[in-house]
Formats: structure tokens, C-alpha cells, sequence
């Protein structure tokens, strides 16, 4: 039962659930920002390029792409804590397996298990706090767990960029071993199991395959037009498999009585509106996290810790933020919060595509901050706009909701990134060398000028985002529907 619906509230359960859901969510935030950074540190190490490091990042967001729906309906059909706690265990064995990886390959394998686990988690955190708390505040409580979105991202290169100066690459993983356990001990002996929303559970198999599979084959398509050729026949049967895997999708969702995800949601504007801004948002916001590393250790050649320890700036504002952005929302509704932080995001990318290779890092830091402001009044009002649109019976497709297009915009927007990149790298590489430039300041330069030109994708993202906020229903206090 949720906190509204209890006669006398249980405060110190409403924050045992909260603070479980909110190492959970520091875990998997930590991880992303951590796995950024360590890409440089990794192509170095496996003699690998961008285009091939890339894939211990995408791979593990495309994965959380493809099950965050189906762990959300798994949660709704058979118990919200069961599957939440299930997450937590197999993140530990992905982070097992990936500090024993002894190649590339290994390394992205593994991360596969790692974010299968980390879908179980990511998918359902929110629903557990959205059953918990009474609607009147909902937005403070997503507001205080964004703050542990911001401590993971924010601490996750201050401390990768130590493990990686001191231990070594593996550490990023099994130092995390500890606090994902202890979040899998807790999570199975204290939480309470929620009431399946039905006496008798269908699972969509195919509907969570179709859609795995067509999101799947559509990224690695983006992603490997470029090498490939837009026009090679793996491109285009990628292409045509992703149409045909998405399309059956859509059919089995329209006719089976227990889909993965169910389409009437998409008839409530503020909840379809919520949704997609979360899909461009997110593809513009992955690319400062994935950029920013290569720019400040490959371009600027300055050490992961100091690096780590300015992008930490963004993540700690966001984070600071969200509790204020989550009490303002229950005030005056998410419309004009979202729209000022998607504003404020698209300020702070003009501003980095002004870096060049002579400046200061109190410029980086002052333009990261200001990208942080606009993540941290952002985050809370669009998750809460999400969740307060649903029925009950529909919380964990909702929570699931949050964090898919969410992934699916990580993973379009570091697919593209990552083409831009390459492309306009090698096209500076080629014209710097023309104009006699060689050795470590070809490459610095080269770098720098594909990373101003590969940001253009996240600023068109985050105005496609801004136009979505502003078209679409105005927002009202969440809760009070």
C-alpha cells in the first residue's frame, strides 16, 4: 500500500524504500559516469579506437534499453521487490566478470550481464517510491532520490579518476562490489513485496523480444553506418530488421492482454509529452559525459583525476538541485522547471563548443555548472510529470518509463556522437597534416575540433527536447490529478 493509503504512516519504511532506491540508483549513475571516463584509459590500453571503446558504453545502455520496460511489467505482474532485488544480485556478478575480462570482447560480454542487472534496478526504483509515499509528495521524495542520480554521477569520475591513477582499470570495477551487495542484502530482507496486479501473470515474451530486438538492431546500425557505408547490405538488412522486429512489436502490444507496454498510456498527453522529452533530453545529455572525458585527457592531456574531479562540478549541481526542483514542482506543476532546465542544458553545450585547447579549468568548470543547473531543475519535474500520469496498476511500466527512453536516448545519441566524432576527427587529422602539423598537437587538435563539431548533435537534440516541453500540455502539480 502506498503512504497516501495507510491510516498511520510507516515514515521509517517510506525511508528504508527511498534510501535502497537511491543506492540503486547511485550504483548505476556511478557506473555510466565511471565506464566515461575509463574509455580513453581503455583505448590506450587494448590498442582499441573510439569507435571500438565506445561499445563498453553503448552496450550496456542499449541492454538497459531493451529489458527497462520488460523489468517494469515483470515488476507489476509478479512483485515489485523480488524483481528490484534479483537486479541488484546480477549487477554484482557483472561487476565480477568485468574486472576479470582479458580482452575487449570479455569486456563488453560482461557488461552485457552488468546492465541486465542494472535494468532490474534502474526500471523499478521510482515505482517503489511512487507506491510509498503519498502523492502530495512524490516530487520531494523523486527529488531527494535524484540527489543520489547526482552523487553517482558526480562522484563516479572524482573516484574512477583515482582508481584509475592508482589501481588500475579493473578496480572501476570491483571496488563497487561491496555496496552492491550490501544493496541486495538489504533489498531482499527488508522491503515489503508489492501485490501483483494480477492472480494470474501473463508475461509478453514476444513483445519484450520484438523490442529488444528491434532497438538493438537499429543502434548498432547507426552506430556502424559510417564504417560500414549508409548503403552496405549489413546496414541495410540492420535497417530492415529493426523495421520489421519494431512494427510486430507494436502489433503484439495492441492485442495481447498484458502487454510490456501499454500504448493507451501514450493517449495522456502530459505522460506521452513527459516521455519523449525524456528521449532528447537524454541524447543530448550523453554527450558531454562521453565527449568531455576524450576532450580533457586526449586533448587537453590532463590526468583522469583532475578531469574526473571537473565533471564532477555538473553532477554535483544536479544533484544539489533536484530536492529544490522537487519541491518546486509540487507548487507549481513541471512545465516551466523542464523547459528552463532543457534551456539551461542547451546554454551550457553552446558554451563548451567555445573550448578550445588553451582554456582555463575554472572555464571548463563554470561552463559544466551551468549544464548541471539545467540537469538538476530538469530531472525531478520530468520523472515526476511520468509517474503522476499513470494508473496504479501501471507504476512499474511508468517507472520503466523514466528510464528507457532515458537509455534510448544515451544510446541514439552516443551511437550518433560517436559517427560524428570519428568522422570529423579524421577530417582535421587530414587538413592539420596539410598545414604541417604532426605528432601529439596533430592529434590534440584534431580531437578538439571533432569534439566542438560532435556536440552540434547534443545541442539539436536538446532543441528538439525544448520544442517537445513547449507543445505540449502545460504541467499541473504532480499528484493532484
Amino acid at each position: 500500500m502506498t503512504g497516501g493509503q495507510r491510516g498511520v504512516r510507516d515514515r521509517r519504511y517510506e525511508w528504508l524504500v527511498l534510501l535502497t532506491v537511491m543506492t540503486g540508483s547511485f550504483m548505476s549513475t556511478m557506473d555510466s559516469s565511471i565506464a566515461n571516463l575509463s574509455l580513453p584509459v581503455l583505448s590506450q590500453v587494448f590498442q582499441e579506437g573510439p569507435a571500438v571503446v565506445l561499445w563498453v558504453s553503448l552496450v550496456y545502455i542499449l541492454t538497459l534499453s531493451g529489458l527497462m520496460l520488460t523489468a517494469g511489467r515483470m515488476g507489476d505482474l509478479l512483485g515489485r521487490k523480488r524483481i528490484y532485488a534479483s537486479g541488484f544480485a546480477i549487477f554484482s556478478l557483472g561487476l565480477v566478470l568485468c574486472s576479470l575480462a582479458q580482452n575487449m570482447p570479455q569486456l563488453i560480454l560482461f557488461r552485457v550481464v552488468q546492465a541486465a542487472g542494472g535494468a532490474l534496478t534502474t526500471g523499478l526504483g521510482p515505482a517503489l517510491i511512487t507506491t510509498t509515499f503519498p502523492p502530495e509528495e512524490r516530487g520531494r521524495a523523486l527529488g531527494i532520490w535524484g540527489m543520489s542520480i547526482g552523487a553517482g554521477l558526480g562522484s563516479g569520475p572524482a573516484l574512477g579518476g583515482v582508481l584509475l591513477d592508482t589501481l588500475g582499470w579493473r578496480s572501476i570495477f570491483w571496488a563497487r562490489l561491496p555496496l552492491s551487495v550490501a544493496g541486495a542484502v538489504v533489498a531482499w530482507t527488508m522491503l515489503r513485496e508489492s501485490r501483483p496486479v494480477t492472480s494470474q501473470p501473463r508475461f509478453d515474451i514476444w513483445g519484450a523480444l520484438f523490442l529488444f530486438g528491434g532497438v538493438a538492431s537499429l543502434l548498432v546500425g547507426v552506430n556502424q553506418g559510417q564504417v560500414r557505408g549508409w548503403t552496405s547490405p549489413f546496414i541495410l538488412a540492420l535497417g530492415a530488421t529493426s523495421l520489421v522486429l519494431l512494427t510486430s512489436f507494436l502489433v503484439v502490444e495492441r492485442r495481447t492482454p498484458q502487454p510490456v507496454v501499454d500504448l493507451a498510456l501514450f493517449r495522456s498527453r502530459p505522460f506521452a509529452t513527459a516521455t519523449v522529452t525524456q528521449f532528447f533530453y537524454y541524447a543530448s545529455y550523453v554527450g558531454v559525459s562521453f565527449l568531455m572525458p576524450f576532450y580533457l585527457i586526449r586533448g587537453r592531456d590532463l590526468p583522469p583525476l583532475t578531469s574526473g574531479l571537473l565533471l564532477t562540478i555538473m553532477a554535483a549541481a544536479m544533484g544539489l538541485l533536484s530536492p529544490l526542483a522537487g519541491r518546486l514542482c509540487d507548487r507549481i506543476g513541471h512545465r516551466v522547471l523542464v523547459a528552463a532546465g532543457i534551456g539551461l542544458s542547451i546554454l551550457g553545450l553552446l558554451l563548451l563548443r567555445g573550448l578550445g585547447p588553451s582554456a582555463t579549468p575554472l572555464e571548463i568548470g563554470l561552463d559544466l555548472l551551468v549544464l548541471g543547473v539545467g540537469a538538476g531543475f530538469f530531472m525531478t519535474p520530468n520523472y515526476s510529470a511520468i509517474m503522476g500520469s499513470v494508473p496504479a496498476d501501471r507504476l512499474g511500466t511508468a517507472s520503466a518509463m523514466i528510464s528507457t527512453p532515458r537509455a534510448l536516448g544515451q544510446a541514439a545519441g552516443l551511437a550518433l556522437i560517436g559517427v560524428v566524432l570519428v568522422w570529423r576527427e579524421l577530417h582535421y587529422t587530414v587538413g592539420l597534416a596539410q598545414e604541417g602539423w604532426q605528432g601529439e598537437a596533430l592529434a590534440s587538435r584534431a580531437l578538439i575540433g571533432g569534439f566542438a563539431d560532435a556536440l552540434w548533435v547534443s545541442i539539436l537534440a536538446g532543441f528538439l527536447g525544448l520544442g517537445v516541453t513547449l507543445l505540449g500540455e502545460g504541467g499541473r502539480p504532480a499528484g493532484r490529478r
